[in-house]
């Protein structure tokens, strides 16, 4: 007879590209064979909904609109109706999302777990508080790098667990090179410096646009393409052409999965002014490409400065700029990627990032066994389930 599988709610602001929901994406898919069956509540209809449908994973939308950045009361009505229908965890991601998982593991009695993907920045003193409340409430809450760690409320249980990449999706047989290359136009034998992130001002977009005058100016070979979209692309756009960038420079938008696009770059640049441990740099890493990146979070730890990129300071254009000079034309560049893709394969698994968070959810579950004196808690409200 099969074991039944154990029921994990995972619950999402919504599914728009970035960072934290390719991380939900990754955990769903491989924690099945660990015997975990996650169904993702979220809302709106964002554009990386088709991608949880094609790896099988159900999601439900409880919200025709994305709530973000507070308690939304009608989400959350909607997910404690949800979490009663015979989950055993509730596991909240970014920060409306954990609010109202929160709230519903309270209704419920389920175990909660939460993680944290960024610094949250834009938070106010009252949003802060109440991050603080539903931490110390938590089961555990998993940190993707140390600054989130060390952000984390006081006397809330806390891990960290770095985010992870599928090293095999990511192989890059040499014909892609070419192939994406002639997709955007871009010359063969072009240096080519990709930029991929959100146009929000914690990514700091500009920066990369101010860095890519300078270098243009210096090489002729060189080109540049930004993947992501958000408010100030057009702002972008428009520096970009008053610079006179508009034939060296491909503004791509949002694009799923950007993985996809690295095979036609050569180094990838991050000049973020806030992160914790962005995906795109692993990507890059995995299919071979230097990084140059600001110096934030875990970013250094990531890419061990001097050994698979560089580390340059936050918000300084020419030392951007100098580093991405450096490595054209430069024997380092193959050095450091060969550097990134085994520092990935050994620290930065999606294997291993699933299987640390099975062990998380394991011990919370066997703790609220201990504390129900022996009853479990999560299955107990199941058809069917023992007592």
């Amino acid at each position: 007879m099969q074991e039944q599988m154990i029921r994990v709610l995972a619950v999402v602001d919504d599914l728009e590209v970035g960072g934290a929901q390719q991380h939900i994406l990754t955990l769903a898919s491989g924690l099945r064979r660990h015997g975990y069956e996650v169904v993702v509540a979220t809302s709106g209809r964002g554009k990386m909904t088709p991608a949880f449908g094609a790896a099988g994973i159900t999601v439900r939308s409880l919200t025709s609109r994305s709530i973000r950045r507070s308690l939304h009361p009608a989400f959350t009505a909607r997910l404690v109706r949800v979490a009663g229908e015979g989950f055993d965890l509730i596991h909240g991601h970014l920060h409306a999302a954990s609010l109202a998982a929160a709230v519903a593991s309270r209704a419920s009695g389920l175990p909660l777990v939460l993680t944290r993907h960024s610094m949250n920045t834009w938070q106010g003193e009252e949003e802060r508080a109440r991050q603080g409340r539903v931490e110390r409430q938590a089961d555990a809450v998993i940190a993707v790098a140390a600054n989130a760690a060390a952000d984390i409320a006081g006397d809330a249980r806390r891990v960290v667990i770095p985010n992870g990449v599928d090293l095999p999706r990511l192989s890059c047989p040499p014909h892609e090179r070419a192939t994406v290359r002639r997709l955007f136009d871009l010359p063969p034998q072009a240096y080519v410096v990709a930029h991929v992130a959100r146009c929000v001002p914690d990514k700091d977009p500009l920066l990369f646009v101010e860095a890519a005058a300078a270098v243009a100016a210096r090489n002729d070979r060189a080109h540049f393409f930004l993947v992501g979209d958000g408010p100030l692309r057009p702002s972008i756009e428009a520096r970009a052409r008053w610079l006179g960038l508009h034939r060296r420079c491909r503004f791509i938008g949002a694009y799923t999965p950007a993985r996809d696009l690295l095979p036609a770059a050569d180094v990838l640049v991050l000049t973020s002014r806030s992160e914790c441990a962005p995906i795109a740099v692993l990507e890059a890493m995995a299919v071979g490409l230097p990084v140059v990146a600001t110096s934030t979070g875990d970013v250094p730890v990531q890419i061990a400065g001097g050994e698979s990129g560089f580390v340059v300071p936050i918000g300084d254009s020419a030392a951007l700029a100098q580093r991405l000079c450096d490595l054209s034309p430069s024997s380092r560049t193959s050095a450091f990627g060969l550097c990134g893709r085994e520092r990935a394969q050994r620290y930065f698994t999606a294997d291993g990032m699933v299987a640390r968070t099975a062990t998380v959810y394991a011990e919370v579950l066997r703790r609220g066994r201990l504390l129900d004196g022996g009853r479990d808690r999560a299955t107990a409200g199941r058809p069917g389930a023992r007592p």
